[in-house]
């Protein structure tokens, strides 16, 4: 048979099409299908890959944000929501908004949030989460005292994970956000363990967030002093020393606690 062969068939949904030939297999001849059928196969093909894509892409978006584990309160946290009514609100604003916008543009830009009780640090850090869950980034959102918690849990024989584990997934993710630093104990173990998660996600080129409320009567001398000898008591200096490399960004919330100001009023 000419292997340009062609028939009329009838097709029961679209009628009559011209079938070309394509083929001969086991003795019998092989036509093309009807066009249209064809065409519609493609396109649910093409519309269930699609939809399987958006679904396996939701369903990546909801595991990123429950690993991501950030406090309920701050769930739909947002950098249009926190609050700038100064010049130092609005250099705060700023800095979250160009971290998200250039995010891993700059390696190993670290950012230290420190200042008063109530004054939008954890706010604006779990903005900065949100932001980059939404943009397809990987984060966590914890404290040290939860990290310290798990890595102690971690020693029990039923428990399932190991210490290696837990460092090595903190240590993974895009921006590691350290919430509450300071309320720790400051043993020698807790510094330790703090310096080898810093410096395994140093080495791995990936930043970390810190947040640490300060006590305004401790800022009435130097505060770029009693930020470094705070943060050193609490993290070790080691610490703070990856953290501060390759220009890491320090912004100091120093204005009045949004919760007082809200009372007095």
């Amino acid at each position: 048979m000419s292997p340009d062969k062609t028939c009329e068939r009838d097709c029961r949904i679209h009628g009559k099409y011209t079938a070309v030939f394509l083929r001969k297999l086991a003795n019998k001849d092989i036509f093309t299908l009807c066009p249209e059928c064809e065409n519609e196969r493609l396109v649910s093909e093409r519309d269930r890959k699609k939809s399987d894509e958006e679904s396996a892409q939701i369903n990546r978006k909801l595991l990123a944000r429950r690993e991501a584990t950030i406090p309920e309160r701050y769930a739909n946290a947002t950098l249009d929501a926190f609050k700038v009514e100064s010049d130092s609100q609005y250099g705060a604003h700023y800095i979250a908004k160009y971290y998200c916008d250039n995010f891993h543009s700059k390696p190993v830009w670290n950012l230290i949030f420190y200042g008063f009780v109530g004054t939008g640090k954890t706010l604006l850090a779990a903005a900065i989460a949100n932001t980059l869950l939404d943009k397809g980034y990987s984060v966590k959102f914890s404290s040290v005292l939860k990290i310290t918690a798990e890595l102690k849990g971690s020693y029990n024989e039923e428990s399932p994970t190991t210490h290696n584990e837990i460092i090595e997934k903190n240590a993974g993710f895009d921006l590691l956000i350290l919430d509450e630093v300071g309320v720790q104990n400051n043993t020698t173990w807790e510094l330790n363990v703090l310096y080898e998660l810093i410096n395994r996600r140093y080495e791995k080129k990936l930043p970390t967030l810190v947040v640490s409320n300060i006590d305004a009567n401790e800022l009435e001398k130097d505060p770029k002093k009693i930020l470094d000898l705070h943060l050193s008591r609490h993290l070790g200096i080691r610490v703070l020393d990856r953290l501060r490399e390759n220009a890491g960004e320090t912004v100091f919330f120093d204005w009045e606690s949004y919760r007082r100001k809200s009372f007095k009023q």
